[in-house]
């Protein structure tokens, strides 16, 4: 078999692996969220690369799933930094950072696409949370609506 046909196999696999996952879980059972979620937050993983690196170990049970976005989206998931329990780590100068480390791309970004953007860093779960700063991430995350997102920026 050609290199090209391999590769092409492999990549066919993974988007069928993406497709299959919804299924998986239906079979697989992993624990409730809540338990989950004190489970991964006695990890005290500080990332979302720590915790990539530690779910493809043989440390993580069976019933805690690599891709909890996945499985729990209908169960209270509040993006990584809720999961991780980091979510109180937004400060201002976190935000700022951030904030300005998205401005190159922002005037590209569809509200929809910043506010995933915003929910997978764990911003709106801070606001749950009550974060001192959940003022200041309300009015991010306002900025996902409008229509002159750089120029309010």
């Amino acid at each position: 078999m050609s290199q090209d046909f391999m590769q092409a196999k492999v990549g066919q696999v993974g988007v069928i692996g993406w497709e299959l996952a919804p299924l998986l879980h239906s079979i697989k059972k992993y624990r409730p969220f809540t338990e989950a979620l004190a489970f991964v937050r006695n990890l005290d993983l500080k990332s979302y690369d720590e915790w990539r690196a530690w779910y493809q170990t043989n440390a993580r049970p069976d019933d805690i799933p690599a891709n909890p976005s996945n499985v729990y989206k209908d169960e209270g998931w509040g993006g990584y930094g809720d999961w991780l329990g980091t979510v109180n780590l937004w400060n201002r100068n976190a935000i700022l950072s951030f904030l300005y480390g998205i401005k190159p791309i922002l005037p590209n970004l569809e509200p929809a696409e910043l506010f995933a953007i915003i929910r997978q860093n764990g911003l709106i779960a801070a606001i749950r949370l009550g974060n001192s700063n959940a003022q200041f991430v309300k009015n991010i995350r306002d900025l996902c609506s409008s229509p002159n997102r750089e120029g309010r920026f």
